[in-house]
C-alpha cells in the first residue's frame, strides 16, 4: 500500500522528524491489526520519501539492526517504567535470522507456546488453587506475556480462567502482551524482530482474577474465584529470547 501525508505547513521542523522517525519506527517493529504483537500485519516500508527526497530505508537485516539500536540508545535516557508501552532503558530487542519469514514465525510461535505452558511452577501453583483455593503471590509467572489467558487440566475436569481485577472497573482488565514480534524480509534473507517494552502492567491496586471450573458434561461450572498480588518478573520473558530462542542481541549492546 501508498500512504500519503500533507502537512499544512505550519509545523515546526522538529515535529516534521518526529512524524519521520515514527514511520521509521513502525516499519521496523509495527504492525497492523489484532495480532500485529504475534507478528502478523507486520509492516515494512520499501520507500520513504520527504517533499519528494527519498530518505533512508532498510534494504538489508544489518541496516535494520543497526536503525534499531540507534532508536533504543536514544530512548535509554527514559531511565523510570514508563506508565504505558514505550521504549525505555528498560527495553530489550534480539533477532531471529533465516531464509523464509514463515519459517521463522512457525518457529517463534512453536517455541513460545511451549515455554508458556511449561513453566512448572505455574502449572503447581495453578492446580493448587484450582483445588484449595491458595496460591502464592505473584503466580502464575506466564501472565507477564499478557491477560486473558487460561490453564487447562483435561484429565481432571478442571481449568482456570486468568485476567486482570480492580475493584473500581466493571469489566475484567486485558493487558496486551509486552512482547512484540515483527517479521521482515530482507535482500540478504529473513528476520524477525522481538522486542520486550517493559511498561506499568497493571493498573495500581489491580490483581489477577483466577476463577477455578469444573466440567459438568459439556460446559463448565464455576468452583471458585480468587484474586492475587502480581508483579510481573520481565526475566521470564528474557530468559525466552535467550535461551529457547537462537536469537542475536540487537539491544542493550
Amino acid at each position: 500500500m501508498t500512504c500519503h501525508f500533507r502537512s499544512t505547513g505550519e509545523e515546526l521542523e522538529q515535529d516534521r522528524a518526529q512524524v519521520l522517525k515514527t514511520l521509521k519506527t513502525w516499519g521496523l517493529l509495527g504492525g497492523l491489526g489484532a495480532r500485529a504483537r504475534h507478528g502478523l500485519g507486520s509492516v515494512q516500508i520499501q520507500s520513504l520519501y520527504q517533499d519528494g527526497e527519498e530518505v533512508e530505508t532498510f534494504s538489508t537485516s544489518e541496516e535494520a539492526r543497526r536503525a534499531i539500536q540507534s532508536l533504543f540508545e536514544e530512548a535509554a535516557v527514559v531511565e523510570e517504567l514508563p506508565p504505558f508501552t514505550a521504549l525505555s532503558a528498560m527495553a530489550s530487542c534480539h533477532v531471529l535470522e533465516g531464509q523464509r519469514v514463515r519459517d521463522l514465525l512457525d518457529e517463534v510461535a512453536t517455541k513460545l507456546s511451549g515455554y508458556r505452558s511449561g513453566i512448572s511452577e505455574d502449572k503447581a501453583q495453578v492446580i493448587r488453587f484450582a483445588k484449595s483455593g491458595t496460591i502464592d503471590p505473584n503466580y502464575p509467572k506466564r501472565a507477564v506475556f499478557g491477560l486473558p489467558h487460561n490453564y487447562f487440566f483435561m484429565n481432571e475436569g478442571r481449568k482456570v480462567d486468568i485476567q486482570g481485577y480492580h475493584q473500581d472497573e466493571e469489566k475484567p482488565l486485558r493487558r496486551a502482551s509486552p512482547l512484540f514480534i515483527h517479521a521482515g524480509q530482507f535482500e540478504d534473507g529473513a528476520a524477525v524482530i522481538l522486542t520486550l517494552l517493559p511498561a506499568d502492567f497493571l493498573p495500581v491496586n489491580a490483581k489477577l482474577q483466577l476463577e477455578a471450573k469444573v466440567k459438568h458434561g459439556r460446559n463448565w461450572k464455576l468452583e471458585r474465584r480468587g484474586y492475587n498480588d502480581f508483579a510481573p518478573d520481565w526475566n521470564v520473558i528474557k530468559a525466552f529470547l535467550y535461551d529457547t530462542l537462537d536469537t542475536q542481541k540487537v539491544w542493550p549492546k
